[in-house]
């Protein structure tokens, strides 16, 4: 119908299909046509094209890392007009800032519309534009100028996320300036995973459990600072044999990727990590999450957690927590605020489904706790 949409799903949904299976389609009918997918990280733009590879889909990728020979290649191919049958390339995927500063590809991309052959702009990760936007990432708040100035309103917009309150979901909205969008959402429950608090107590209990209770499986241990996940690697790897490495920004990319790919592959048992090891981290046998003190907002639990579990098996996520480290967040996040409260009543309720506080965060509401069919968490 060419509209606008913002779609909420859930974690390990397969959100990446909405855009990949009309690309999909027009690559088996032959048609031209080229969707822009705006994500927030090269680690998931990365882990994208290599799932297009696999579909035998014609994507590309022009960001900051991309190499002169490509982006060139991708600027003719996006300038093809009909009589030269139309682009080749079915989805190209960017990063907000190159679509603000790149002058070269805002005039390919300005081409292609003009052609006709720009079907969409899928952005990815949607509510980063809320979250991000305002604070060291405004080239987000740029991508509705990009509309009006380069695309036109003929090409409509998809925004995408698994982590959006209502509040949020306005903010999307207005940020990107999507006009009378079609709002697609399902429950975000994730019906198989395990939601637990446990008080936070020697490292040698989460070692302990991690081994005897998950022997082989994949996991990740969320920890709040490059520091702690330093420490907590070193103590699991040295102190307690588990197999392990650390992912954060401080590690240059050719050993993230390294570490990625070993923890991928089954080479490596756990992923000790920040946030940065969060989107984009798409394995379907992880049987564990752990966050190592409480997360700065329900919504990274819900989107950290939901690493977990992608294979539609039981899953666990506990939160190991205590009451100085929800007062040492209270100090980190400036006093508090809305996010913190939802983190602190979310870790000190011993009577509320966890479940039942996280759907309720994202406006979704229903009686009791965990039902029939859903793993318990440690409430119910």
């Amino acid at each position: 119908q060419g509209r606008d949409c913002l779609a909420t799903l859930p974690t390990g949904f397969g959100k990446s299909m909405v855009y990949q299976l009309p690309a999909m389609w027009r690559e088996e009918m032959d048609r031209p046509g080229v969707t822009v997918v705006v994500t927030p990280l090269l680690s998931l733009l990365r882990d994208q094209l290599r799932g297009c590879e696999d579909l035998d889909l014609n994507a590309a990728a022009w960001c900051g890392t991309a190499d002169k020979r490509d982006t060139e290649r991708i600027d003719r191919d996006l300038r093809l007009d009909a009589d030269d049958g139309g682009p080749g390339i079915r989805l190209l995927y960017t990063t907000p800032e190159s679509l603000g500063s790149n002058a070269r590809l805002r005039d390919a991309l300005r081409a292609c519309a003009r052609n006709g052959f720009l079907t969409s702009i899928a952005v990815d990760e949607a509510h980063c534009v809320a979250s991000w936007g305002h604070d060291f990432r405004p080239a987000y708040l740029a991508l509705k100028d990009f509309r009006d100035d380069v695309v036109g309103p003929g090409v409509p917009f998809q925004a995408l996320t698994a982590t959006a309150t209502p509040r949020v979901k306005e903010q999307i909205v207005s940020a990107l300036g999507l006009r009378d969008p079609a709002l697609i959402a399902t429950s975000l429950n994730r019906r198989n995973l395990r939601y637990e608090d446990v008080a936070l107590a020697h490292l040698a209990a989460m070692a302990k459990e991690t081994k005897e209770r998950w022997p082989g499986s994949a996991g990740i241990v969320y920890a709040r600072t490059r520091a702690e996940c330093e420490r907590l690697a070193a103590l699991l790897q040295d102190k307690h044999d588990v197999d392990c490495e650390v992912f954060h920004a401080g590690r240059t990319g050719e050993a993230l990727a390294r570490t990625q790919g070993n923890w991928a592959g089954g080479d490596v048992h756990c992923v000790v990590a920040t946030v940065a090891f969060g989107m984009g981290v798409d394995k379907a046998d992880v049987r564990f999450v752990a966050h190592w003190g409480p997360p700065t907002t329900l919504e990274g639990l819900y989107q950290e957690s939901g690493r977990a579990g992608r294979d539609s098996n039981p899953a666990r996520c506990v939160m190991y927590v205590g009451s100085n480290e929800l007062d040492e967040l209270r100090k980190v996040t400036g006093g508090g605020g809305d996010a913190h409260a939802a983190v602190d009543a979310y870790a000190r309720g011993v009577s509320r489904c966890r479940r039942v506080g996280l759907l309720e965060h994202f406006g979704e509401r229903r009686a009791g706790g965990c039902g029939e069919g859903e793993e318990r968490c440690d409430v119910c």
